[in-house]
Order: C-alpha cells, then structure tokens, then sequence
C-alpha cells in the first residue's frame, strides 16, 4: 500500500468541468499542501486555489483573518460575524441569502476557522504511512477490515465538502452557477502539476 497524499487531487485527464463541488474539495483536501508541504507543493496548490476561487467568484481564504476581510469586504457597516459557537445561527442565517443583497449581509459562520484544519484530522488508517507491508497473519484482517473504513472514511469527507459548498453560497450564491475548466486554468498561468509523491 502506498499513501499519495493528494492523488484525489490531480487535474482529470479529460477537460472536465471545475465546480463549486470542485471547488470545496480543493480548499479541504488541500489545505495541507498550501499550509504544512514543500514549498513547491504549496505554491502550486495555492495557485489552484487562487484561480478556482477567481474563476466561481469566491473569496475564500486559509487565513482566519483574511477570510473574515474578504466576507465582509470594505463594507464596515455590515453585521458582526457570529460568535454563537460552531453550528450558531448558520439554519437562521440560511433563509436569508435569497438575493445578492441579502448575501452580503450574511455573518461569517465561526465553524469556518476551524473546518479546514477538522477536515485534515479525518484520515484513512493508512495516511500517514509512506508503505505499509502488513504481516502474514495481520493481511487477512487487514483485508476484512480495511475496505468498509476507507469507504467510511470517503464518505465522511464528501459529507464535510457538502457542508462547505452550502455554506460559501450563503455568501457567494451566484458560483453555484458557474464553471470553468483546468484548460482555462492553465491559460491563466496555473502550470504544470506538482505531483505530492515526489516530496515523499
């Protein structure tokens, strides 16, 4: 078994089309190969990142504070974000962003500090293995065991992106509308992929 850290990651070989789903999958997935990896990692990872957001129309960022300044942008008249705990008023605030307007008086969900740094902790039980070589004994458990736990573990993690796409539309509802494509991010300067497996 060998652990490719970002291997969900890579662009598709077909020029498929980059989503808010695609979107939310990248800032969780990734937040350790922009934050905590070589620096080539996190370059490149960054600049996905900066031209998916570009692309939909989504002002996220990984820094708490950044993101709190682009949710709320300039406008200093708008609502505290909320302090209420970690689920807070996000079902109260959901009925109203039913307009543009309205969006941009959305308060910044608190969970949003924390949800990449969360979502990095949901791990298979072999993440953070390079190899693992189970012994002969050891295999057939491994082999009864292993499959359901991966797939939970997938599952977990769709679940978590979902949580994320609901919540930037709140803020930024227009981008479940929009595309774009890995054809059109590499013409604005993305780059060649930086393969996570090179630096392990």
């Amino acid at each position: 078994m060998v652990w490719n850290p970002d291997a969900d990651l890579r662009p598709p070989a077909s020029d498929a089309s980059i989503t808010i789903e695609t979107l939310t999958e990248h800032i969780l997935g990734g937040w350790r190969l922009r934050n905590h990896a070589h620096e080539d990692l996190q370059r490149y990872h960054g600049k996905l990142l900066e031209l998916m957001c570009q692309e939909l129309g989504v002002a996220w960022r990984d820094d708490a504070d950044a993101l709190r300044a682009a949710w709320y942008g300039s406008d200093n008249g708008r609502r505290e974000e909320n302090e209420a705990g970690p689920m807070g008023t996000v079902h109260d605030i959901r009925s109203e962003a039913m307009s543009r307007n309205e969006a941009d008086n959305v308060p910044l969900p608190s969970i949003l500090r924390t949800i990449c740094d969360s979502y990095a902790g949901i791990e298979r039980p072999f993440d953070s293995f390079l190899e693992y070589r189970p012994g002969e004994r050891e295999r057939e458990i491994l082999d009864a065991h292993i499959g359901g736990i991966d797939r939970a573990t997938d599952a977990l993690r769709k679940l978590w992106q979902r949580w994320l796409r609901d919540m930037l539309l709140l803020r930024w509802p227009d981008a479940a509308s929009r595309t774009t494509s890995w054809e059109r991010l590499a013409e604005l300067g993305l780059g060649k992929p930086v393969d996570a497996a090179d630096y392990f």
